[in-house]
């Protein structure tokens, strides 16, 4: 199910952004970038971690 949100996540950051519309590695760096410096703004990246992007 984590894994699940995470993948919806960069879907809407692949869509919502430009520079990522055809960058699905870059969107998951991000991504990950992201969940390591803001753990605190969804609750699954502080009970399973930040390093389940795909």
């Amino acid at each position: 199910m984590v894994d699940y949100v995470n993948q919806k996540l960069k879907a809407w950051i692949m869509r919502k952004y430009k520079r990522f519309r055809t960058h699905k590695t870059g969107a998951s760096l991000f991504l990950r970038k992201l969940a390591r410096n803001n753990a605190e703004l969804l609750v699954h990246w502080q009970f399973f971690g930040t390093t389940t992007f795909t």
